[in-house]
């Protein structure tokens, strides 16, 4: 193409880049009520910045590269468009056709229909050389298993067969557009590129840390900067996206349980009247209420609360997991696979948001990680040290969330006896069982303090209590589980625990990597090889075992940040996705007409894809479902100081969760103290007995969201609170 239809193309993506970015920000329809940025904003901007990339490359050898690249950007965005998820708890559905045709915008059916139609114009030129390659690389069976892992979880279930069907083959097909775009995009490149590409790949994988000659030391520059990436990003979303306030009830349970450590009570006092300060996952007591969570990450919460900042303990933890990770991985694996498992999780929307709230899933891998880090050295050191590290952090597991520690230390357990390669020395047991005892044995006397029983957890009892006995023990049977909208079926069954596992592997297949792809593309791939390390049989057990115990539960987790109880296996998942990646690459043939590296050409796709992710999924995702999610929001803290409650008796109307609970968080941990107390305006009844306990305060009262539509708002003064309340 002449240069000067080069530079005119240029100029006009960075025009027509400019006026996308000027269309979103003074387009109302791309902002909610209260002008935040909505969902439907991201589409705008994702085509701004691919226009922009887009200019950058125009008059390079790379151009129609970028444009193929533009084009995935925003056929991505584009069929995010076409997704109902929103900020009420709920596993995300594509439209239904009828909606789709109808109900879209005309921009983005428009890009859809654009990439379609390049896609199936250009794709013949390479599908004879793309055919015969998969022909000689995978049997039917591979082919069609491979399908089976990659489509199956694509959509999440739906109670009609034919509603399920038809988002099957939306999803399906999207996923696949998806694979075909990414090709062409790494095909269009230049042989020279190519080369060059694979230099720089093979120099940055190989790559040796300047300060520690054998670059197998967590000080690597590579790595720090991917942990102060994943420090910023979490924090920023921890900051603003989930405005430094928790939103579902476990959130809110254990940030209460980090305030009443923090201030050095083991419970606290009894409130004045309980219905009135009632929310869920606290149990209530003559004297005393507390929460039902184990210790653990409260303990480790409870730093935040002193320092002033609680949101910022997962974005810390989230960022100190990253050199873990990479010092694990290159023991089991090699250096080149730690770096790609740093990369991919650094950009991991999953990884992220779990580093974006309160909950207690990223303390539970760093214990993870510190206790097989510590198995493996001490496979190599022989060292007693190492033992008692690993068990301490196995202790300390089971202080955060008992059944991943008891799964952590059945496996690790057998690995550590040589079930699988080398036995440790007898000391180096003793040191594990030692420390995992030590520290571990904690939990009896905390439960004894709490339920009068060292070996009932407090969690337990509260179900017991509140629920029915027995309501959320393991196992399958009728009296198992609680009628949630997530609950599939009455009781728990091997039925219910199949479709639990269907919906959380459709939110891995989602959220591991958001790619448009799929993000199980690359471990199909490597499952169905049979072409697998001893390493990736330790992940296949690993992740196995998490979802195998998982099943006898009756709960998934629900839609709350991904398959969340599953959290354990996002590194295995990814270990085996570089696999996949390996296995691919060397597959790849050499072409006359145009070199085919068997060095990072799948690689080069796979940056592709996690860029895509960080532009298009993960700013869609936080604004689309995290920001104000369920309906919590932090708006009272303002309020209160807007309208100068004081020593207030504030009222707050509308629903328990969230209404209330986003009020009732920033209660004081003793109720008779001079600063604002909110109670639930529940009954008449409930109100005149709590006015009667704080006879010396001014009373207003609130309207929580659920009642207004959006923020809080104050409905009455003191001087008329009393009278409104009785009508």
């Amino acid at each position: 193409m002449p240069q000067s239809t080069l530079r005119l193309l240029r100029f006009l993506a960075w025009g027509l880049s400019c006026f996308f970015f000027i269309w979103v920000s003074v387009d109302p329809q791309f902002y909610d009520s209260e002008g935040f940025l909505a969902g439907t904003a991201c589409l705008p901007v994702s085509l701004g910045v691919g226009l922009l990339l887009l200019g950058c490359f125009f008059r390079k050898e790379c151009w129609q590269s970028a444009c193929w690249f533009t084009l995935a950007l925003a056929g991505q965005a584009s069929s995010l468009q076409l997704i109902v998820a929103g900020i009420k708890p709920g596993f995300q559905h594509y439209k239904p056709v009828q909606a789709i045709v109808m109900n879209t915008h005309p921009l983005v059916l428009g890009i859809l229909a654009l990439q379609i139609l390049l896609i199936t114009t250009f794709l013949p030129s390479i599908w004879p050389m793309t055919r015969a390659w998969a022909i000689r690389t995978f049997k039917p069976w591979q082919v069609v298993s491979i399908a089976i892992i990659c489509v199956i979880p694509a959509v999440a279930g739906s109670r009609q067969i034919t509603t399920y069907a038809l988002e099957l083959c939306t999803a399906a097909f999207l996923q696949l557009l998806n694979v075909a775009n990414i090709t062409l995009a790494v095909w269009a490149l230049p042989n020279g590129l190519r080369s060059w590409w694979r230099d720089r790949c093979v120099t940055w994988l190989t790559q040796q840390d300047r300060s520690r000659a054998n670059g197998q030391h967590i000080g690597n520059s590579f790595v720090l900067t991917a942990a102060l990436w994943t420090i910023g990003v979490t924090a920023l979303l921890a900051w603003w996206i989930y405005e430094s306030h928790p939103h579902i009830p476990d959130e809110v349970s254990y940030l209460y349980q980090a305030r009443y450590f923090a201030a050095g009570m083991l419970t606290m006092p009894a409130p004045p009247v309980a219905e009135a300060f009632d929310i869920d996952l606290m149990t209530y007591e003559d004297t005393r209420w507390y929460s039902p969570f184990p210790p653990g990450w409260p303990i480790a919460l409870s730093m935040g609360v002193i320092l002033g900042i609680p949101w910022l303990i997962n974005p810390l933890l989230a960022g100190l997991n990253i050199p873990l990770i990479f010092a694990l991985t290159q023991r089991l694996y090699d250096v080149p696979t730690a770096r790609i498992a740093v990369l991919l999780l650094s950009t991991s929307p999953w990884y992220l948001f779990m580093g974006m709230n309160y909950m207690s899933h990223m303390l539970s891998l760093t214990c993870a990680l510190i206790a097989s880090l510590g198995v493996v050295k001490a496979r190599s050191d022989s060292s007693i040290g190492w033992g008692l590290t690993s068990g301490g952090a196995l202790g300390f597991a089971s202080l955060i969330r008992p059944l991943e520690a008891s799964i952590l230390a059945g496996l690790l357990g057998l690995w550590a006896l040589g079930v699988v390669g080398q036995r440790v020395r007898f000391s180096t047991l003793a040191g594990l069982a030692l420390g995992a005892a030590l520290v571990g044995s904690l939990n009896f006397p905390y439960n004894s303090l709490l339920t009068g029983d060292p070996l009932k957890f407090p969690v337990m009892d509260y179900f017991d209590k509140y629920y029915g006995p027995g309501i959320n023990n393991l196992g399958f049977g009728p009296d198992r589980g609680i009628a949630w909208a997530t609950d599939p079926f009455p009781g728990h069954s091997f039925l219910d625990a199949m479709v639990n596992t269907a919906l959380n592997s459709f939110s891995v297949n989602t959220e591991l990597f958001g790619w448009a792809t799929g993000s199980l593309i690359f471990v199909a791939v490597v499952l169905c090889s049979r072409k697998l390390q001893p390493s990736d049989h330790l992940m296949i057990v690993f992740v196995v075992a998490v979802i195998a115990v998982h099943a006898l539960y009756w709960f998934s987790g629900g839609p709350d940040f991904g398959a969340r109880y599953w959290f354990l296996i996002i590194l295995p998942c990814t270990l085996l996705t570089i696999r996949g990646i390996a296995v691919l690459e060397k597959t790849l043939p050499e072409h006359p007409a145009r070199i085919v590296s068997d060095h990072g050409t799948v690689l080069l796709a796979v940056i592709m894809l996690c860029a895509l992710s960080i532009i298009n999924f993960l700013p869609w995702r936080a604004i689309d479902k995290y920001h104000h999610y369920r309906d919590m929001r932090p708006d009272i803290r303002v309020l209160s100081h807007e309208q100068k409650f004081g020593k207030g008796l504030v009222f707050i109307k509308g629903n328990r969760h969230t209404d209330y609970a986003s009020a009732a968080i920033y209660n004081p941990i003793d109720l008779d103290t001079d600063t604002t107390i909110y109670a639930w305006a529940r009954t008449e009844q409930i109100y005149d007995k709590v006015v009667a306990s704080y006879p010396d305060r001014p009373v207003w009262v609130v309207d929580g969201p659920s009642l207004t539509g959006n923020m809080y708002k104050v409905v009455a003064a003191p001087a008329e609170a009393y009278q409104l309340l009785q009508r």
